[in-house]
């Protein structure tokens, strides 16, 4: 009866010893796995990162785009204004000059006027 007393005691420690072990494995099982999904967690945190910045650069080419585009428009409208401030002073000048000239033109024949009234006037007396 003691020896089995003594087995029974034996068996007891030894599952015992057997519970604890399996606990402590357990335990570090249970410590990799929160070790991994942390980790598993800070790599879905930086390729979302990741996705964000690429998504990020993409909507500032397709800006960077639209903006050349809209760019190229207004260059091409400044240049047509450009132009047409240009030909529009030419035309002034060129309507100053030509004004300038019949006034001098009626100026001259103004006084050749007056001076033929005279000389007619002159000779009539």
């Amino acid at each position: 009866r003691k020896a089995l007393e003594m087995e029974l005691k034996k068996l007891k420690t030894e599952m015992h010893d057997c519970a604890r072990a399996f606990d402590d494995k357990l335990k570090l099982l249970f410590e990799q796995r929160l070790r991994l999904m942390e980790y598993s967690t800070a790599q879905e945190s930086y390729v979302l990162r990741m996705s964000a910045s690429i998504l990020d650069q993409e909507y500032t080419v397709s800006m960077i785009n639209t903006i050349r585009v809209k760019e190229e428009k207004l260059n091409s409208k400044l240049l047509q204004s450009e132009r047409q401030y240009t030909d529009g002073k030419r035309l002034i000048e060129e309507s100053t000059q030509r004004l300038d000239t019949l006034r001098s033109e009626e100026r001259q024949l103004e006084r050749n006027f007056r001076r033929d009234l005279q000389l007619d006037q002159g000779a009539d007396q």
